[in-house]
C-alpha cells in the first residue's frame, strides 16, 4: 500500500471523526469532495516530508493525527467543518509531527540500551 493512500484515509477518519462528533458536518453543506481532498493534500504534505528511518515516519502519522485532533478539539471557534481552518497551519503540523516522532524514537532507543554500570558490576 502506498503511504499515502494510508496516510490520506487516516487523516480523513481524524476529520470525520472530529466533525461528526461535533455534529457539523450532515445535512446538505456536507461536501465530502473538499474532505478527502484536504485529507490527500495533508498525506502527500506528510510523504514529502518523510525521512530515512521508517520509525520515525509512522509514529509522525499518529502524531500528526494527534495534532489534528487536538487542533479541533481544542479551538471552539473550529466548530464548522467547512473552513477547515487546520489547512493555514497543515505545513506547520507535519514538520512538529516529524519532529516530535524523532524525539519520541530518540527516546525510546534511550530508554531500551541498558547503560554500562548495569552491564558491568564491580
Amino acid at each position: 500500500m502506498n503511504i499515502a493512500d494510508e496516510v490520506s484515509a487516516r487523516i480523513l477518519k481524524t476529520l470525520l471523526s472530529v466533525f461528526f462528533l461535533r455534529q457539523t458536518l450532515t445535512g446538505k453543506q456536507f461536501n465530502a469532495d473538499r474532505l478527502v481532498r484536504s485529507a490527500a493534500r495533508f498525506a502527500l504534505d506528510l510523504d514529502e516530508q518523510k525521512t530515512d528511518d521508517e520509525r520515525v515516519n509512522q509514529t509522525a502519522v499518529h502524531v500528526a493525527e494527534g495534532l489534528l485532533l487536538a487542533f479541533y478539539q481544542n479551538r471552539p471557534s473550529h466548530k464548522n467543518w467547512t473552513a477547515l481552518a487546520h489547512e493555514k497551519r497543515r505545513l506547520r503540523m507535519i514538520q512538529d509531527a516529524y519532529r516530535i516522532a524523532a524525539m519520541m524514537i530518540r527516546e525510546l532507543q534511550k530508554e531500551s540500551e541498558p547503560s554500562a554500570a548495569s552491564e558491568n558490576p564491580p
